[in-house]
């Protein structure tokens, strides 16, 4: 009989400490490094700018990218993954500004852009460093073509993605 009741009081703890972490969890912690990365997120929203947010794991970058998603609805975030190539991307992004996403990547890119341009969004990418060259491409060329903001957040290995091979992929970031 004890070893049931152990077992029961070892389940109790462990639900009590999934209800305390989901707490913890759930609650936006406005960090210094939090609030400069909503300052830069507001800088690039308001002027149209491409601005990049980076640094290691942990630091808060992806609940930072949500809260400011949250707060701000004409904000579009894409959270990506090592799957994504651009025709993905633009498929995510055209779901995410309500075009519906038929014909190739060009014919979506300019649905897109017809659709943003002066729209004054901001487009969020998180774990940009994933992207292609060639996916990074459209996206310097839809803030080309729109003048929205772009936020590419990631780890470090982002810079180095963002030179490309030529070192101009993205000459002008902030």
């Amino acid at each position: 009989m004890q070893r049931l009741d152990d077992k029961v009081a070892e389940y109790l703890a462990r639900q009590d400490q999934k209800i305390l972490k989901a707490h913890y969890n759930s609650q936006f912690v406005s960090t210094l490094a939090a609030r400069k990365t909503m300052d830069v997120m507001q800088y690039a929203h308001t002027e149209g700018k491409i601005v990049v947010v980076y640094g290691a794991a942990g630091l808060g970058k992806t609940a930072t990218l949500k809260e400011y998603a949250a707060r701000y609805p004409s904000s579009m975030l894409i959270e990506t993954d090592p799957g994504y190539n651009p025709r993905v991307l633009l498929h995510k992004i055209a779901e995410n500004c309500g075009v519906v996403a038929q014909g190739g990547n060009h014919d979506v890119f300019e649905k897109i852009v017809e659709k943003l341009d002066g729209s004054e969004r901001l487009l969020i990418i998180d774990e940009a460093e994933l992207l292609s060259t060639r996916s990074l491409e459209f996206v310097r060329r839809l803030h080309d073509k729109t003048q929205i903001g772009v936020v590419l957040a990631g780890m470090p290995r982002l810079l180095v993605n963002l030179r490309g091979k030529s070192g101009e992929l993205f000459s002008s970031i902030w």
